[in-house]
């Protein structure tokens, strides 16, 4: 029942008092907070049903830090059995950093200024009255803010509110201020001038996807523009954190500038009190948001998000299911719209013969094929390419399917193309092949060359398609694979100028398919344990004499002429496992072939071989 209180009505009529709230009780915890020099004091104050106790007043003290920006604050208050309790005093034991809290005297409550305006509220003449003034003591001057709390209970017709507060000196830009606000139409927010010094600091992150499909400029701005709009009223953003060409899927450790962020939450003097972003999409992945809202949660920072309208809590259960749904559409999100983008590249390919980009072929340069088949592309001057044999190359991939064909090995090919001093691929485009050494013709260029279907004059597409691996394990996120010919996408016509003749090419890899028989399956113990002493090269396995056994050519191939080189390692597996087992005699390490090998794997142990003798050495 509501407390019953004296009123005033007509004569002649009995007043009611409706009764239009299920609860009995509102508490309110409030604090008055002063500046060091006394130039400004703040009735800040929280309001909810039923009672306050250890944890929410705890949840009350972290929304305070959060009001004054992280500065340091003396707190005072009295002796509540809350404020006392064990859980308190551990939480305040970890706050010292920002908190110095001084308890007052049990006998002196009335030097408390928040029991003169809880009064005000328990007055028995409330409903009719007009709350009274009182003189608050004013506390000397602090290193930054001094708070003075305390707990009140009373009947209230309000609900349950976050933290507000009252400035008791008069500014006519206020009250204009909050006019124009109520005078605006709903929905339409205000947008903070960067001068205001009320409300929260927030931290604005973003993202884009790609540095050269993606205008980061407007990506960027329309990501910061709902930004602003969700913390408009409540604050105002001092920080940005912006990551360019960082795919989405990526943890927020392996992002240049989320990582930052991440580690400045471990600074007590950083500038923002809570993170904000644009799109949910634009910074999470699945479930990342999941791992993320731990980390800010542990250092008193919000993440805001314009999905739920304000800030996150996880420990509302409607928010929980939010993130979660947010975080489960994010990925068909990102499904559809590859799969839209490798379906139309595949009929782009197969039916049009399209060049979908990257480096040209060698023996080919790109020349122009036309406008773009899309209207508005065309009108914006973009054009369409493709391949047109290269007159200084396309000799040279000629040469070698000619010579394929005449019977020459690989190797052999590839070591008279280093013998006439022909530039390899990456010597002849080194712009595009930054990646590569450069050094001369391998026997597996030769190999990719003798084996690219593009070479008969028809687009060729899906060879060596892209890999994503799960955000959640470990190694690189996107890696490329070579497929078999059953995936490729041809195109059903000639495209460009053949070097080589449909059928000549089909009769190079039916040579190099030739089946060989290699005789009995060998089996190698040391497989990747043993390393050359003189080179640093991994010893290569082989079957010397009816044994197993290892040797190092000390990268020579038969590809690259060398000349004055060193001698061939040769060692044999059963004399190798002796010496190791010498090698553990003193570790007391098992002596079965088994057991030693797991032994070195297991402790990450090389066996290093020279002429003049081998030894251990951790990887």
């Amino acid at each position: 029942m509501p407390v019953v209180r004296g009123t005033w009505a007509p004569r002649g009529q009995t007043p009611v008092l409706r009764h239009r709230f299920s609860w009995s009780r509102m508490s309110m915890a409030g604090v008055l907070a002063y500046r060091p020099d006394r130039s400004r004091a703040k009735l800040i104050f929280q309001t909810k049903p039923g009672s306050y106790n250890t944890d929410s007043l705890i949840e009350f003290l972290k929304q305070l830090r959060r009001h004054l920006r992280g500065k340091p604050v003396i707190l005072i208050w009295d002796g509540l059995s809350a404020h006392r309790s064990k859980d308190m005093k551990a939480w305040l034991a970890s706050q010292q950093h920002w908190l110095t809290v001084e308890q007052l005297p049990g006998y002196a409550h009335d030097l408390n200024p928040m029991d003169w305006s809880g009064a005000t509220s328990r007055t028995p003449n409330w409903p009719t009255s007009a709350p009274t003034s009182s003189t608050t003591p004013t506390p000397p001057p602090t290193p930054a803010c001094t708070a003075s709390a305390a707990t009140t209970n009373s009947a209230s017709t309000s609900s349950t509110t976050p933290a507000y507060d009252y400035d008791h000196h008069s500014n006519p830009e206020r009250s204009l201020t909050s006019w124009l606000e109520q005078a605006r139409p709903a929905g339409q927010a205000r947008r903070r001038r960067p001068g205001d010094e009320d409300g929260l600091r927030f931290a604005f992150y973003g993202r884009v996807s790609t540095a050269d499909f993606q205008e980061r400029a407007s990506s960027r701005r329309w990501q910061r523009d709902a930004a602003e709009d969700l913390v408009a009223g409540h604050g105002v953003i001092v920080a940005e954190f912006f990551d360019i060409d960082r795919s989405r899927r990526l943890p927020w450790r392996d992002r240049p500038q989320a990582a930052t962020l991440l580690q400045s939450l471990a600074d007590p003097d950083r500038k923002f009190d809570a993170v904000v972003v644009g799109e949910y999409e634009r910074a999470f992945f699945g479930d990342q948001a999941l791992t993320v809202l731990p980390l800010l949660d542990a250092a008193g920072v919000r993440l805001w998000l314009p999905e739920s309208h304000g800030p996150v809590d996880l420990n509302e259960p409607s928010h929980q299911a939010l993130v979660m749904l947010l975080g489960a559409q994010s990925k068909p999100e990102v499904l559809r719209a590859r799969f839209r983008a490798l379906t139309a590249m595949r009929a782009q390919a197969r039916d049009e013969g399209r060049f979908l980009g990257g480096r040209p072929l060698f023996g080919y340069r790109l020349v122009d094929a036309g406008p773009h088949p899309n209207p508005m592309h065309a009108k914006w001057g973009r054009r369409l390419q493709r391949y047109d044999p290269d007159p200084v190359t396309a000799p040279t991939v000629r040469w070698i399917f000619a010579q394929r064909l005449l019977g020459s090995s690989v190797s052999s090919i590839a070591a008279e193309l280093n013998r006439t001093a022909v530039p390899c691929p990456s010597q002849a485009d080194p712009g595009r092949n930054r990646h590569r050494a450069g050094s001369g013709w391998m026997l597996t260029t030769v190999q990719a060359i003798l084996g690219n279907a593009k070479y008969t004059g028809r687009q060729v597409w899906n060879r060596q398609p892209a890999h994503h691996t799960p955000p959640h394990l470990p190694g690189p996120s996107r890696i490329q694979r070579w497929t078999g010919t059953d995936d490729w996408v041809v195109s059903t016509k000639v495209v460009h100028p053949a070097l080589v003749t449909d059928a000549d090419f089909v009769a190079v890899q039916r040579l190099t398919a030739a089946a060989v028989d290699d005789g009995p399956v060998h089996r190698y113990e040391l497989v990747g344990l043993l390393r050359c002493g003189r080179c640093g090269r991994v010893l290569d396995p082989c079957w010397s004499h009816g044994r197993a056994a290892y040797r190092c050519r000390h990268g020579y191939t038969s590809a690259r002429a060398q000349r004055e080189r060193p001698r061939n390692l040769y060692v044999r597996e059963d004399r190798m496992l002796g010496i190791v087992r010498d090698l553990f005699a003193a570790a007391d390490v098992a002596t079965r072939t088994a057991a030693l090998v797991e032994h070195l794997r297991r402790e990450h142990v090389m066996v290093i071989c020279a002429e003049t003798g081998c030894s251990l050495q951790p990887q």
